[in-house]
C-alpha cells in the first residue's frame, strides 16, 4: 500500500526462474520508497526525487485544463476560512456547509410534514491534520472563491441527506463524537487533548444548537462507535434557542449519505430515520450557496468546554495555525514547540 497522495513508491520484486514446464516464484520481495521526507528540526518537507522533465511535458495539457476549469470563480469571502482550530472551537469554513446544507433543505422540505420541525445542520472537519499530517487543513485565504475551493471545503462525494432524531438522539450523536478528546484530569499540566486514533471527520458539530463538553468524563465510544463507558456523559447544558433540548423534542437534522446510513457508529442514523435522501453531492449544495451571493460570516462559538481552572492541554496543529491566533482569542492558544513531525504544538488552558 503506497501511502497516499503518491507519498511512496511501492515496489514488489518477483524472482522467477523458468523449469521446462513453466514458471515458478523462487522469491520475492516488496518495499516502500518516499518520494520524500521531513527536515527533523524544520518538519519541512523535502524532495528525494526529482521531476521527470518528460512526464511532465507530457502531463502538462491536461493539467493546465483542470487549472483553468478549478480557478473559476464562484463566490467572495471577507474572512478567511482555514480548519486549524475546527477541533476546539466553532469553525468558519464548517459554518459555512453547515448553512449551505440547512438553506437547501429549508427549501427541499417546504410544504411538507417536516417544515415545522426546528432543522439542524450536522457537520465534520475533513480536514484537521492527525494522520493526513500537517498540510492535511483547509487555508484559503480571505478574497475570491474559486471551484477547487469548494473541494477543499468538502473532500468527499456525499449527498445531501437529512435525519428525523430526538433530543435524546442529538445528545448520543454529541457524545460519539466528543470522544474523540482525552479524558482530563483537573489539574493536568499540557495532558494531550486529542485521541491520535480518532479521526477528524468523525468529530460532528451539530449547527443550531449549544453545548459544553465535560472533559472529566470519560469518552463514551471508542473510534470505532463502540459504547465503552455507558455512564460517561460529556455533553452539558444542551440547548436550543436558548432553551434546554428536552430528550423527547424531534428535530430535522441535515447530513450527508455516509452518516446518514450510519457513519461508523452513530446514534439516531440509519434508514428508519431518513426523511430526505436526495441525490444533490454535497459538493454541489455548496457551489450553488456561493454562487446564490451567500457570503461566509464569522462564527460564534455554539460550543466549548467546561471550565477547568488551573488544567492545560496540548493539541498539535499546523505550523500556520500561529498566524491566524488572532481569529480565536477566546481560546488563549500559546504556541509551544515545532515537531519532527512537521507539527507544532500549542497549549490550550481550559
Amino acid at each position: 500500500m503506497p501511502g497516499f497522495f503518491g507519498s511512496h513508491l511501492g515496489v514488489i520484486d518477483l524472482t522467477l526462474p523458468h523449469s521446462g514446464k513453466g514458471w515458478r516464484i523462487a522469491g520475492f520481495g516488496a518495499e516502500l520508497r518516499p518520494v520524500s521526507k521531513r527536515n527533523p528540526v524544520t518538519g519541512q518537507v523535502e524532495a528525494l526525487v526529482a521531476d521527470d522533465d518528460a512526464i511532465v511535458e507530457i502531463a502538462r495539457p491536461v493539467h493546465d485544463a483542470l487549472l483553468a476549469r478549478t480557478d473559476i470563480e464562484i463566490g467572495h469571502s471577507p474572512i478567511a476560512l482555514n480548519s486549524h482550530f475546527a477541533l476546539l472551537t466553532q469553525s468558519p469554513p464548517l459554518a459555512l456547509v453547515a448553512a449551505a446544507q440547512a438553506d437547501h433543505l429549508t427549501r427541499a422540505l417546504a410544504g411538507t410534514s417536516l417544515a415545522g420541525l426546528p432543522l439542524l445542520s450536522a457537520v465534520a472537519p475533513f480536514k484537521a491534520g492527525g494522520r493526513g499530517g500537517p498540510e492535511n487543513y483547509t487555508d484559503i485565504a480571505a478574497g475570491p472563491l474559486l471551484s477547487r475551493h469548494v473541494s477543499d471545503l468538502y473532500i468527499h462525494p456525499n449527498s445531501l441527506s437529512c435525519l428525523r432524531v430526538s433530543g435524546q438522539d442529538l445528545a448520543d450523536w454529541l457524545e460519539r463524537s466528543v470522544s474523540l478528546y482525552h479524558q482530563i484530569a483537573p489539574g493536568a499540566v499540557d495532558a494531550a487533548l486529542i485521541d491520535e486514533d480518532f479521526p477528524s471527520f468523525n468529530f460532528d458539530t451539530i449547527h443550531g444548537i449549544s453545548y459544553q463538553i465535560d472533559l472529566t468524563e470519560p469518552p463514551r465510544f471508542n473510534t470505532f462507535g463502540r459504547v465503552i463507558a455507558p455512564d460517561a456523559r460529556r455533553i452539558r447544558d444542551l440547548r436550543y434557542q436558548g432553551q434546554p433540548v428536552r430528550p423527547d423534542q424531534m428535530f430535522a437534522l441535515a447530513t450527508n449519505s455516509y452518516r446518514a446510513a450510519g457513519g461508523v457508529g452513530f446514534p439516531g442514523t440509519g434508514t428508519s430515520q431518513v426523511v430526505y435522501d436526495g441525490s444533490e453531492n454535497n459538493r454541489e449544495v455548496l457551489a450553488a450557496y456561493l454562487r446564490s451571493g451567500a457570503v461566509p460570516a464569522p462564527s460564534f462559538p455554539d460550543w466549548r468546554f467546561v471550565p477547568m481552572p488551573g488544567s492545560s492541554v496540548t493539541v498539535d496543529l499546523s505550523p500556520n495555525a500561529a498566524d491566524h491566533l488572532a481569529e480565536v482569542p477566546h481560546l488563549g492558544l500559546e504556541p509551544l514547540a515545532q515537531l519532527a513531525t512537521g507539527f507544532r504544538r500549542f497549549r490550550l488552558y481550559l
